[in-house]
């Protein structure tokens, strides 16, 4: 009885042992991954950079509405409704300091939507 109780330990441990090994391998994986996709995209940014450039004097309002940005919202919502829209208003949202409630409520909203792929 003894003996059959140890080695059902021996194989807890061995088990558990191979378990947190593989775990730990898929965990430096990942992290080596992150390391080398970050690498890459500041190397991208960096080019990027490189070609665009912006002239001091020219000003960017973020709250600006330009026809780009009516288009763009027209067929988002077009997108979703599948009939065409008009769009009388727009009004931006509050900083990104919004309450973590406010969160969860805006995307119970969006999830309730029904989106449809094509």
């Amino acid at each position: 009885m003894l003996e059959r109780l140890i080695e059902a330990l021996e194989v807890l441990v061995i088990g558990m042992g191979v378990i947190f090994a593989s775990l730990f391998f898929f965990y430096l994986l990942i992290v080596v991954l992150k390391m080398i996709d970050d690498k890459l995209a500041k190397n991208a940014a960096k080019i990027i950079a490189k070609d665009t450039s912006i002239n001091e004097n020219e000003y960017i309002d973020e709250n600006e509405i330009t026809p780009e940005l009516i288009a763009v919202l027209s067929a988002a919502a077009y997108s979703v409704v599948r009939k065409p829209i008009r769009i009388k208003t727009i009004s931006f949202l509050g900083e990104p300091g919004d309450s973590n409630w406010s969160k969860i409520g805006k995307m119970d909203v969006i999830g309730s939507h029904n989106i449809q792929g094509h």
